[in-house]
């Protein structure tokens, strides 16, 4: 770009130059304080994008802080011109940065893992509980606790709330879980220190807030208290949980589930499924560990426009279980297998060839294995032009290293590449065809590129 048009860049329209800014944050919008990375580099280029940036409120209304990992004050030096810190100015940073925020629901993202959080910063999130639009948190039980006892809210904007316990398995009855509290919350993310938790915190409580869309909970469920949730949740679309059992006396017990698009059961015995109808499902994520007439009989019983299905096949003859799931779901879009205990045999690879599935596009494996199948995987990929994208997902058994695709193996996947697939190679060695993406890779500029362009064309 040629110097005059670098000074016409400067001085584009304030709304543009605001919404280009807006568009470099992350794609998740978890804005990291470093002042490597917008917002806090953009306010460092000249006094004109600085007053552009500090008066954008979109720029300053989310904010992630990670302790002990790295530092999260990187971003202190420039917004409070404080060369050396003495003591932990975080608070400081915290309520600074979302005073920028003006007018926006904020999104908070803390993650402390074992350390504990400081105190200033949960007085922090208390006081701003009427702006949170999104709260993640990932503490220690301790300062869950502590953060219950000050979290009185109200909060009245809140929609996305995801807690994770690092330290323990359960996670007691929160405040924040109630209706008069947090009437509009639409998603709802509850784990323990192991992914799993015997307890079910405020599910079986009538203040539990109805409005939800999305639940994620590591929570084992029996099927009464299964169906007492659902009946509770009218406007259900997306329910991932980590178990859920059918006991004897659930024998005749029928759960009729009307709008969830999503049904994700991490584990757990699969006749379950024999207590459910849901008409309305599109996703179907299952661990598939013996024989599949129960899912064969959910599917054909609940009539589903099934388009996306994962299976995660463990301790299963995966050609024998596998490919009947694929023949009842026709319709699929997206496939995931995950092979996690290496047994993605020759067989299989050849079995899944000739599954009538036209409408597939997405197809997404994970394999854990000594060696990598690229040969079968590319013999797959030929053998189903409608795809769109594919990806392989490796991990090593045994602490082996996967080797690299041979040239001749790497030359077919660049053939596919040309011929309009976008192709995902990884192992724990190697991503190709590109390195792992940047975790807060910002969103999409082409629009806003070519608005630059033709405002700089005509504003040189």
């Amino acid at each position: 770009m040629s110097d005059g048009a670098h000074i016409a860049v400067l001085r584009l329209p304030y709304d543009i130059t605001s919404e280009i800014f807006t568009q470099c944050l992350p794609a998740h919008r978890r804005v990291r304080p470093d002042p490597s990375r917008a917002p806090l580099l953009l306010a460092q280029i000249c006094s004109g994008w600085r007053t552009v940036a500090l008066t954008t409120p979109k720029l300053w209304a989310s904010i992630y802080l990670e302790f002990p990992v790295g530092d999260p004050c990187d971003g202190i030096p420039v917004l409070l011109g404080i060369p050396d810190r003495p003591k932990d100015h975080t608070c400081e940073l915290l309520e600074l940065w979302l005073s920028r925020a003006t007018g926006h629901p904020i999104s908070l993202t803390i993650i402390c893992g074992a350390a504990a959080m400081p105190s200033d910063v949960l007085d922090a999130i208390a006081a701003n509980s009427t702006r949170c639009g999104r709260l993640e948190l990932a503490l220690t039980m301790r300062d869950l606790l502590r953060f219950n006892e000050m979290a009185l809210g109200p909060f009245p904007r809140l929609r996305s709330l995801g807690i994770r316990v690092t330290d323990k398995s359960d996670i007691p009855p929160l405040n924040i879980l109630s209706n008069s509290l947090s009437p509009k919350l639409l998603a709802l993310r509850l784990l323990g220190f192991d992914k799993y938790t015997s307890t079910s915190p405020n599910l079986d409580s009538e203040e539990f807030p109805t409005s939800l869309t999305s639940l994620e909970a590591a929570i084992g469920f029996h099927a009464e208290d299964f169906g007492r949730l659902i009946s509770r949740l009218p406007n259900l679309t997306h329910l991932a949980i980590f178990r859920a059992y059918r006991e004897p006396r659930s024998s005749e017990l029928h759960i009729p589930v009307l709008g969830l698009r999503t049904l994700l059961l991490r584990s757990g015995p699969l006749d379950f499924l024999d207590l459910l109808t849901i008409p309305s499902l599109e996703h179907l994520e299952i661990c598939l560990y013996r024989e599949p007439s129960p899912v064969l009989s959910f599917l054909a019983r609940s009539a589903c426009h099934l388009t996306r299905l994962t299976l995660d096949l463990v301790y299963a003859d995966e050609e024998t279980y596998l490919v009947p799931c694929l023949m009842a779901a026709p319709h699929l879009i997206t496939l995931e297998l995950v092979f996690s205990r290496g047994r993605s045999s020759p067989e299989l690879w050849a079995a899944l060839k000739p599954i009538d599935l036209p409408d597939l596009r997405i197809l997404i494996i994970a394999v854990s294995a000594e060696t990598a199948p690229y040969a079968p995987f590319l013999a797959l990929l030929h053998a189903r032009p409608s795809l769109v994208h594919a990806e392989l997902n490796l991990h090593a058994l045994r602490n082996k290293v996967l080797a690299p695709p041979a040239d001749d193996l790497r030359a077919e996947f660049e053939a596919l590449v040309r011929r309009g697939i976008t192709v995902r190679v990884k192992t724990p060695e190697l991503s190709w065809p590109d390195p792992d993406q940047n975790p807060d890779a910002p969103g999409n500029l082409g629009t806003l590129l070519s608005l630059v362009n033709s405002n700089v064309q005509t504003n040189p």
